[in-house]
């Protein structure tokens, strides 16, 4: 990582660390994944640098819009409108004109409400499709009510009010914390089987699948996407693919030096290691991640507990280290390419991180 570095122009690094990696290559590889199963819609807010954005467009991927800011993303790298697909965020109604006005033609809703405006637009503005999403915390607690998406029955009377002048569908967006249950309800082969026992095909002419993406490894998700295409008819064109953190996650890698070691009598050892973000980079809706962390330090590895800037009391990784390690020492967290810089803002000083190191050399494992 440090030869990195030093072979890096200084145009690309202005001061010592932490340096964000960006592994062009892996994201190519996840792209090349994922289209070849469908079309791909990048969702925005899970990152919006611009060696993303252009990668991705390079590669011909369109896009999921969440939220007002975006539009500046997309007009910025002149992304034409029919290239990307509006999911209406629930708090926030008054942004389906402006998006209209855009010219986006694609919608997701949740609600009855949402889907109204954008229906009584549709004599002055062209409306392509718009899709339902599902609510999945019926698979879980059937008296749960859900924030994000609607019920199954919710959905069909939904489905129902659409004309057939435009496309309809639905949309399933599986939060990461699914793959975590071993409740074997939330599958996604049951998934799969829900929403064919409960939504009617004449209404289906779009399927939408986002979230995290790591049911790709479930053994049993080839059959079952291919039972879902079946009984929908859904070509692979317009079976659209959101996948936020299995694209992007790998591609990038965050390295710091290290500020401090504390050792302790147990054999463990504290890593402080300044990140530019405030108290322990991990956002608390990460909680779950699996971090891999790794330096060129040799030496024994030991329980290491990583801490961001000179705060022993912030949250930490814990991981393994060598006993080697010491003050300026490069340590790197990989795999932060998803949501470590989209929920980022000012406050909480992503700001200060200098633009990515584009790594055409593949240094990442």
């Amino acid at each position: 990582m440090q030869d990195l570095i030093e072979q890096t122009p200084n145009s690309a690094i202005e001061y010592e660390g932490p340096h964000l990696v960006f592994d062009r290559e892996v994201l190519e590889k996840s792209y090349s994944l994922f289209s070849d199963m469908g079309t791909v819609y990048f969702p925005l807010k899970t990152n919006n640098l611009q060696t993303t954005i252009q990668t991705l467009i390079d590669l011909g991927s369109k896009f999921e819009l969440n939220f007002s800011n975006h539009f500046e993303f997309v007009l910025e790298n002149n992304i034409p409108p029919e290239n990307v697909c509006f999911l209406v965020p629930a708090v926030n109604q008054e942004i389906i004109m402006p998006a209209l006005r855009y010219g986006v033609s694609k919608f997701i809703v949740d609600y009855k409400e949402d889907l109204q405006i954008i229906l009584d637009k549709q004599d002055k503005f062209d409306i392509d499709f718009i899709l339902i999403r599902l609510s999945l915390d019926e698979l879980i607690d059937a008296e749960r009510v859900s924030k994000i998406g609607c019920l199954m029955q919710e959905a069909v009377s939904l489905l129902s009010m659409i004309p057939d002048n435009i496309r309809s569908g639905i949309a399933f967006h599986i939060p990461s914390k699914f793959y975590s249950s071993e409740d074997s309800r939330v599958s996604f082969e049951n998934v799969v089987d829900t929403v064919i026992e409960n939504i009617p095909p004449s209404k289906v002419d779009i399927i939408d699948i986002g979230g995290g993406m790591e049911f790709l490894s479930e053994p049993s998700f080839n059959d079952s996407l291919r039972k879902l295409k079946e009984k929908f008819l859904v070509s692979k064109k317009d079976l659209l693919l959101e996948p936020g953190t299995a694209m992007v996650d790998q591609a990038y890698s965050l390295t710091a030096k290290v500020e401090n070691v504390r050792r302790h009598r147990d054999g463990s050892q504290t890593v402080l290691a300044d990140f530019k973000v405030i108290d322990g980079f991990i956002d608390a809706a990460m909680h779950s991640k699996s971090w891999k962390v790794t330096t060129d330090k040799a030496g024994k590895l030991i329980k290491s507990f990583l801490h961001h800037g000179d705060d022993f009391d912030s949250m930490a990784i814990q991981t393994e280290l060598p006993d080697t390690i010491g003050r300026g020492d490069f340590i790197t967290v990989n795999n932060v390419g998803a949501y470590l810089m989209g929920v980022g803002s000012s406050s909480m000083a992503f700001h200060t991180i200098p633009y990515p190191i584009n790594n055409k050399d593949n240094y990442i494992d």
